[in-house]
């Protein structure tokens, strides 16, 4: 059970980054192109 636990929480320090930097990328493109 920990085991799965580790795994998920692995995951998650995975992808977390990466949906933070995609939401980053997607603000900055809808201000880029407000500002345009």
């Amino acid at each position: 059970m920990s085991r799965g636990y580790h795994y998920r929480t692995r995951n998650f320090s995975l992808y977390c980054p990466l949906a933070s930097g995609l939401l980053v990328s997607a603000v900055l493109a809808l201000l880029w192109w407000s500002r345009k």
